[in-house]
């Protein structure tokens, strides 16, 4: 490949970031989220995620909220299937790794401005204070998964919070 402009330059670098985005964000949750007794409930949901991830930008709210539907119905469809108490709360909390590190690795280290995303800004701080009335209220949060909203232990939260801090 030849290229005859920083411009050009810059394009393909920044195509080349997302694909490899989506592909460490399908593999994340594959290693996280699909495996052992939860393969066969949702297999169906990693191909839904790479196909919503198709230009990931993961510094954008639109990205994260996808990321999020996938969890909340991965674990909807592990409830329906009657898999043992113990191994829903350990996807729940495999899922919570598998969240954390997408905000560590994708969102937060690729951000190249000083300032967040106003509406990224927005959706992490739902997650953190659990607003009854934001938009994603009828998801179970992140702790990522609780059924009143509350993270029982203030660690995600907190997790969430440092995040926001370091980048203002």
């Amino acid at each position: 490949l030849s290229f005859t402009s920083e411009d050009t330059n810059v394009e393909f670098k920044n195509e080349i970031r997302l694909r490899w985005n989506r592909i460490v964000a399908v593999k994340l949750f594959i290693t996280h989220c699909a495996i052992g007794v939860w393969y066969k409930h949702i297999q169906s949901k990693i191909h839904k995620l790479h196909k919503l991830l198709e230009y990931p930008d993961f510094t954008k709210s639109e990205t994260i909220n996808h990321v999020l539907k996938v969890l909340t119905s991965s674990l909807k469809k592990i409830k329906k299937s009657g898999i043992r108490t113990s191994n829903i709360e350990e996807f729940k909390n495999n899922a919570t790794r598998f969240f954390n590190i997408i905000l560590t690795s994708l969102t937060f280290n690729c951000l190249q401005t000083e300032n967040i995303d106003e509406k990224l800004n927005d959706l992490i701080m739902d997650l953190v204070i659990s607003r009854e009335n934001s938009p994603s209220s009828d998801r179970e949060r992140v702790s990522m998964f609780t059924n009143d909203g509350v993270d029982p232990s203030p660690a995600f939260r907190a997790y969430l919070l440092h995040l926001l801090i370091k980048q203002r």
